[in-house]
């Protein structure tokens, strides 16, 4: 998505973006016995806050996205955290605000059947792309879909209710392992039983 130039553009001019890695990157490495060995990189997850000024989340993006659905969804969000900003002063106008926003988004993804984001997701148009590029993955626009539906969901449920600001680092843990299971404290990311359940020589 960050590769994606008119993203990475807005982003800059409407934001104050922040990398943050949560934990080193996985590698893999294949041995095949013959002196020849493949090391990669496996998977990583990422998501994206959005806050205002203090640190406070706002709303969070969740996984990977097809970046025209990227760069609509962090549009709109702009829109809810320059309004959040603007309560900064009374932090229990601000809160009390945040949470109808995200109890409102919560009714709109129930009320919207998963085919219905499925088909708008699917409606958005990437610019030309070359065979190899993700954007033409399936998977990248099932992914977006699953973002938009089963992880956001959760998301508005959690902010719906919270009582007070919450940060990054406060929500952080919680996201990872139940929004998109991806338990930070697991070593071997929820691979475990399938490295080592059937193989002999386990011990």
């Amino acid at each position: 998505m960050f590769s994606d130039a008119a993203i990475a553009k807005y982003i800059d001019e409407n934001f104050e973006p922040v990398w943050e890695s949560v934990r080193p990157v996985p590698m893999i490495t294949i041995d095949f016995g013959n002196g020849h060995k493949v090391k990669r990189t496996l998977h990583g997850n990422i998501a994206s806050y959005v806050c205002t000024a203090d640190g406070q989340v706002v709303d969070v993006l969740p996984g990977l996205y097809k970046p025209d659905s990227y760069r609509d969804a962090i549009s709109k969000l702009l829109t809810v955290a320059r309004t959040a900003q603007s309560k900064s002063d009374r932090t229990d106008a601000k809160t009390q605000y945040l949470s109808a926003y995200h109890r409102i988004a919560l009714e709109s993804i129930e009320k919207h059947r998963p085919s219905q984001i499925a088909r708008r997701v699917s409606s958005t148009h990437s610019k030309p792309h070359t065979p190899l590029d993700v954007v033409a993955w399936p998977e990248l626009t099932e992914e977006t879909v699953i973002n938009e539906t089963q992880r956001r969901k959760l998301i508005h449920e959690r902010l719906a209710t919270t009582l007070s600001g919450t940060t990054p680092a406060q929500l952080k843990g919680w996201l990872y392992k139940e929004v998109m299971h991806c338990d930070l404290d697991d070593p071997y990311l929820g691979m475990q039983a399938a490295l080592f359940e059937n193989y002999p020589f386990v011990d």
